[in-house]
């Protein structure tokens, strides 16, 4: 009776068999993580550091975006960021973002008859980067200065759809989501400075729509070390990133047309930037 009383049960034995082995292999990782971040970064990064490689590109991983499954990032949805840009008056530095997740106030689908809508697309130069006060951006202003020469019975609505970082590629399925459905009267595009941009495969080749789970091991440069020792273990480190533009020239074309196309279809008048 006392050794039945003293010895533990089997239950207790596997279970804690089960958390000794748990505790082990997390032991065994963060000690792993600590090596290579003794070690140094740049052994975890496969390639040139010179090389971008999509999957870490610094936009992805800004604070001002989340990761999206349809473009590889948006602006926060909802959020008031002030931004430290050397101003005396930190309310100047605020960027709004609506719940759509790009930069401004927010917009509904319908369109009142008397309002002629103006969409912006692009990367950083139609958003605004490095422009904290939103009132500062040229989307605003252009609907400013129109209201201003032109307004009266009409008018003058200004939607920004730029996000910096988008190459025309990501800016092509933005124009197929929201053309359509806000049936602009104007559509103006500005990309392109960051198709040219090194990549390990090209944009439309990359799928944004990955388990949660990749983007919290990419944060570890344990992971990323062991991935680059078994992409050299089976020789395919040389060719796997061999950077390619994001975007080629003839990819940029065809974007820009199709962009040109549905917004035309949608009856809007297209601006060039």
């Amino acid at each position: 009776m006392l050794d039945s009383i003293a010895s533990p049960q089997p239950e207790d034995a596997v279970a804690r068999k089960l958390l000794l082995a748990l505790g082990s292999i997390v032991a065994f990782c963060l000690l792993a993580e600590g090596v290579v971040r003794l070690l140094g970064p740049d052994i975890s990064v496969p390639g040139s550091s010179q090389r971008f490689r999509f999957e870490h590109a610094t936009a992805a991983a800004h604070p001002l975006h989340v990761r999206d499954a349809r473009y590889g990032w948006r602006l926060q949805p909802g959020q008031r960021i002030t931004l430290q840009t050397g101003g005396a008056d930190p309310s100047a530095n605020a960027m709004r973002t609506n719940s759509h997740g790009f930069r401004g106030g927010e917009f509904e689908d319908y369109k009142p008859p008397d309002v002629m809508r103006i969409l912006f697309v692009g990367d950083s130069n139609p958003m605004g980067f490095g422009i904290a006060n939103d009132e500062a951006t040229y989307a605003v202003g252009v609907a400013r200065l129109l209201d201003r020469h032109l307004g009266g019975r009409t008018g003058f609505e200004s939607i920004n759809l730029g996000v910096d970082g988008y190459s025309s590629f990501q800016a092509r399925r933005v124009v197929e989501d929201f053309v359509p459905r806000l049936d602009p009267d104007v559509v103006c595009i500005q990309v392109g400075f960051n198709d040219h941009t090194l990549s390990a495969v090209p944009d439309s080749a990359v799928s944004f729509d990955r388990p949660a789970i990749l983007d919290a091991l990419e944060q570890a440069h344990a992971y990323r070390w062991l991935r680059r020792q078994l992409l050299i273990l089976t020789r395919q480190h040389e060719r796997a990133f061999e950077p390619v533009p994001r975007v080629s020239v003839a990819g940029y074309e065809a974007n820009v047309r199709d962009m040109i196309e549905r917004a035309k279809g949608a009856g809007a008048t297209v601006v060039l930037i």
